[in-house]
């Protein structure tokens, strides 16, 4: 079995990552030393990367039709998507790589026509979705996470820890808040920036880094996966190895409005949709939550593993593990299960796109019925990212793009 290791390196690749933000209390910084930082970390004509794959003369531009602006696509976390998805099997378009590369880049986010990711070389970086080729790179601190993006703005973790603000087109920073921040992928949402770091949620303003509050969970936490927010609430799980908590809290305040404690292992983030808030547990089951009052609503064994965070589309919850379940939003009931080994996958209008030990697999959403697979060249270690046909994942080769046959 491949499970523990791809699982392992799904979670570091931006699976299942850290989402952090700790005490942003000092606002924007526009000191002289800063600014000469930023222009220094920033390499707008030259790149150590290299974009291989198809003559890049050749390949026609790529539109986008619409953002994939955050870890699982949006602050909610369903991992549904607008976007045109590949009709077919798939062939490689171009390869993203970096000389030296030691480890996966994260989770990559598309917007403003532009793909943003973070590599294990502790690099930001801008490129050109259709061909690869870099626009612009800024040194950060912390690698494997994926940024958050909003109105032209990147945020990130960076150098000493701190979180950032780059402007989107140019890798220009806008603000560096003067109070470390930890490590790990941001969530951005109605004008805050939010994260945990070591069972601490924390929210800071989105246009200065300005710390909102902060709220502690527990104060032995050893998992720090994204929080999710919605209709005025974060939904944060913080696992304290003995005693893991998650909790519903006060988007405006921190204030904690309930709390619930699990059997050790919360692992993935939670989702929000269709009223409810489905938490997948490492114990192998899915709990689905009232976000008003914690309760339980309903639970779903799928007989194996959950190895991700759940998407959700209309009425439905995809569970990934060594099967892949279709569960009624409301009820919990069992549509569909077929077995796929999947890691991680996301939902459009009419397919589900998983990604495998060696594969990229495309199921129908209404029946899972497998449409088409595309063996890999390298082992895929983050959720698949789609723009206009094209599929975007990381692997320990660097990042590539595929497309239809």
């Amino acid at each position: 079995m491949v499970r523990p290791n791809r699982r392992r390196v799904l979670q570091a690749g931006g699976a299942a990552l850290v989402t952090a933000l700790a005490g942003c209390n000092g606002g924007s910084s526009n000191s002289a030393d800063e600014q000469s930082d930023a222009t220094e970390s920033m390499d707008n004509t030259d790149t150590d990367g290299d974009s291989t794959g198809q003559n890049i003369a050749d390949l026609e531009p790529v539109t986008v039709d619409e953002p994939w602006h955050m870890y699982q696509n949006g602050p909610r976390h369903t991992g549904s998507t607008e976007n045109t998805m590949p009709s077919g099997k798939l062939e490689q378009r171009w390869q993203f790589e970096v000389e030296g590369l030691e480890g996966a880049p994260a989770e990559p986010i598309v917007a403003d026509g532009t793909l943003y990711l973070i590599d294990a070389t502790n690099t930001l970086r801008a490129l050109n979705p259709s061909d690869g080729t870099e626009q612009w790179q800024a040194d950060v601190t912390v690698p494997h996470v994926t940024p958050a993006y909003n109105e032209g703005t990147v945020y990130i973790n960076g150098r000493n820890d701190l979180l950032e603000a780059y402007d989107a087109s140019s890798g220009e920073r806008q603000w560096r808040s003067d109070t470390a921040v930890g490590t790990g992928t941001l969530v951005e949402a109605d004008g805050s920036v939010y994260g945990m770091l070591d069972g601490i949620v924390q929210a800071a303003d989105a246009e200065t880094g300005e710390q909102r509050w902060s709220t502690t969970l527990t104060e032995t936490a050893i998992n720090r996966a994204p929080v999710a927010v919605a209709d005025g609430r974060v939904f944060a799980s913080a696992d304290a190895g003995v005693a893991p908590v998650t909790a519903a809290l006060d988007a405006a305040s921190g204030e904690v409005l309930w709390r619930n404690e699990y059997p050790e292992g919360l692992n993935f983030a939670a989702t929000v949709a269709n009223g409810t808030v489905y938490l997948p547990h490492d114990n192998g089951t899915l709990y689905a939550l009232d976000p008003e009052t914690g309760d339980e609503l309903w639970t779903y064994q799928p007989g194996d593993s959950i190895d991700a965070e759940v998407t959700y589309r209309d009425g439905t919850v995809y569970v990934y593990g060594d099967s892949l379940s279709a569960v009624d939003a409301s009820s919990g009931e069992q549509q569909w299960q077929v077995t796929s080994d999947s890691a991680a996958g996301i939902v459009s209008d009419g397919q589900i796109i998983t990604a495998a030990s060696t594969q990229l697999i495309s199921h129908d959403r209404e029946s899972g019925e497998k449409q088409w697979e595309t063996v890999t060249d390298n082992y895929p270690t983050t959720t698949p990212v789609v723009a206009n046909g094209l599929v975007f994942v990381g692997s320990e080769a660097g990042l590539t793009a595929y497309q239809a046959v």
